[in-house]
């Protein structure tokens, strides 16, 4: 027997027992429930995903980086003040495709698939029907660009899994510019164009206008079909590594010539002033390995303003490429019955670098950002891109999980205000079928059903029922760092490890290899049991009412609030079956 407690049915009931046993199929092929007739009253979605992208690096929200498009849908849209993703971008994707946690989808801990772990099958695993699905399956062309990275093999991709038409990237990562896809990543081959392996990318291949062409090609073919679209547009910008056009680049020369330190403090009191904090509110405390802008040397300092100027220039570009898409829309009479939603994967990525990735680089200080040059944004620039909140993309706190995000639909009902309410990446799938007037209790055989909660009386201005109020609870985990929200109470957990890959690739083998099966004494588990995986803590207490930056730590100042939430996460990793220590050495 395994030491790691993996208690697969308990929490889901009888009901769910049953499905499970029923079997499952290979993928999504299968009905949700009759197959409804499209209307025109079915309102359109775009859903835009940006990687990797800071609260505070929109203009919206404080930033310097001109940012008017998406700006434009959060001032005449529902803003979403209190909204989480999972910790990093895989579990993400997990969520937003099956409308439950990424652990019962598959996700457990990305791109690491374990030994008789349906969790943990580093993808969407097989029972869970995609959103995709139920929507093509109730009248809606379906399509998506850009990032998947929740299924690498046939029968995996999105062409198994709902979407009549995609063009995707299948890693976590890849070459922004055609040149250096195969090269310096390792990559192999990560492009599919309808599930065909795409063999030499266009000569002017850029990620962001590529993925925003190729949507617009898919919805303006299918624009005589009388049918409704669901576009998943999925942005790698601005992921790692960073790449931008040289003119995008020089546009942000000397912009940050005041280093990090100076830029986090200018966003956090921008945030303020526009009333998404508190003027009591403080700056989170710093990460003991944090180095301060003060303390680089003069050619550290030129090395780190231009990987900055860099990243504004994607991002800029990112806010560019959905002007594009928006524009389309609203120029073919698309956009009026078109819901649009907008949001990050996660945190921003305050990332080391990898050494794997990148060998023969250029990156000397006149290329970074060009052809060949493979750099990451790393601590410094993404704590100002976090600025209210502690902690970067991987992380459970609020720094690596809280996230911009806004439901765009003026025509449709929806109007331009902020709300508070806790609503979760797994809520979105749920809330676009009840939009769409498909039902979705109906689960096929060996299925598991959407758990997250609709909130589409909160689109609509009525009277939010499902709001999650002191009792509802709110698990995060990932790789060791653990989370329980309840109420305004959260209590965390980190692993010393910011990062745990399960196996980099061997000399020679593609990156986008590393997904085999391994067994589950790979993880460490250690001790004591019912702790997160790997080597950290200690479990930490915060009232989020008071403290937003996780500040002051109330562990042992309210013991039995404690005790209460430790018992919750006690149940979270029951009902959700997450790996955890099993006291055994």
């Amino acid at each position: 027997m395994l030491n790691v407690p993996y208690k697969q049915l308990r929490g889901f009931g009888l009901a769910v027992f049953l499905l499970a046993i029923a079997g499952c199929q290979p993928n999504d092929q299968v009905a949700t429930q009759t197959p409804t007739t499209a209307t025109s009253k079915q309102p359109n979605f775009l859903v835009i995903l940006a990687d990797d992208l800071g609260y505070t690096d929109l203009g919206y929200f404080g930033s310097e980086i001109s940012t008017p498009n998406i700006d434009d849908l959060a001032n005449n849209g529902l803003v979403l003040t209190n909204y989480y993703s999972a910790p990093l971008c895989a579990a993400t994707r997990a969520e937003l495709m099956s409308g439950t946690d990424h652990h019962i989808a598959g996700e457990g801990l990305m791109d690491v698939n374990v030994d008789g772990y349906d969790g943990y099958a580093g993808r969407l695993n097989d029972k869970v029907v995609s959103l995709a699905t139920r929507l093509q399956n109730n009248g809606y062309n379906t399509f998506m660009t850009g990032k998947w990275h929740i299924g690498k093999q046939a029968g995996q991709r999105p062409a198994s899994r709902g979407f009549d038409q995609s063009y995707i990237m299948t890693p976590g990562g890849s070459m922004h510019f055609a040149e250096g896809v195969d090269g310096l990543m390792r990559m192999g081959k990560v492009y599919f164009d309808n599930d065909q392996v795409v063999n030499e990318l266009p000569a002017d291949f850029y990620s962001t206008d590529f993925f925003t062409d190729k949507m617009i090609e898919y919805i303006d073919g299918e624009r005589d079909s009388g049918k409704p679209f669901f576009a998943y547009l999925a942005y790698t910008a601005p992921h790692w590594p960073l790449q931008a056009h040289d003119e995008d680049i020089a546009a942000q020369k000397g912009r940050y010539d005041e280093g990090y330190g100076i830029l986090r403090e200018k966003r956090f009191e921008a945030w303020k002033a526009i009333g998404m904090g508190k003027a009591s509110d403080e700056l989170p405390n710093l990460p003991d390995d944090y180095t301060a802008w003060e303390d680089l040397s003069e050619d550290e300092k030129a090395i780190s303003r231009r990987t900055m100027e860099t990243y504004a220039a994607m991002v800029e570009h990112l806010d560019r490429g959905i002007g594009q898409m928006l524009n389309y829309l609203k120029e073919t009479g698309q956009l009026e019955n078109t819901v649009v939603i907008f949001q990050s994967d996660n945190g921003a990525e305050a990332s080391p670098g990898y050494a794997v990735l990148g060998q023969g680089a250029d990156n000397s200080l006149e290329n970074i950002g060009r052809v060949g040059s493979f750099v990451f944004l790393k601590q410094g620039w993404a704590e100002a891109g976090s600025a209210p909140f502690r902690q970067n993309k991987t992380y459970t706190t609020e720094g690596g999980v809280r996230v911009p995000a806004f439901v765009y639909g003026p025509k449709l009902g929806i109007e331009a205000r902020r709300d508070d309410a806790v609503i979760m990446t797994y809520d979105i799938a749920p809330t676009l079928l009840d939009l769409a007037g498909i039902g979705y209790d109906n689960v096929g055989a060996g299925k598991l059903p959407i758990t997250g909660r609709s909130f589409v009386e909160l689109l609509k201005g009525q009277d939010f029922t499902q709001r999650r109020g002191p009792n509802d609870v709110i698990g995060r985990e990932h790789a060791g760092h653990g989370g329980i929200r309840k109420g305004d109470w959260k209590l965390t957990w980190e692993n010393k490890e910011r990062f745990w890959t399960g196996r980099l690739p061997k000399e020679g083998e593609p990156w986008a290899n590393s997904g085999d099966p391994i067994a589950v004494d790979r993880l460490n588990p250690g001790s004591p049991a019912g702790d997160p995986i790997g080597e950290g803590g200690p479990w930490r207490l915060f009232n989020l009412a008071n403290d937003p930056a996780e500040k002051y730590d109330l562990a042992e100042k309210e013991p039995e609030k404690f005790a209460e939430m430790m018992q919750a996460w006690a149940e979270y990793v029951d009902t959700h079956n997450i790996l955890v220590k099993s006291g055994q050495p």
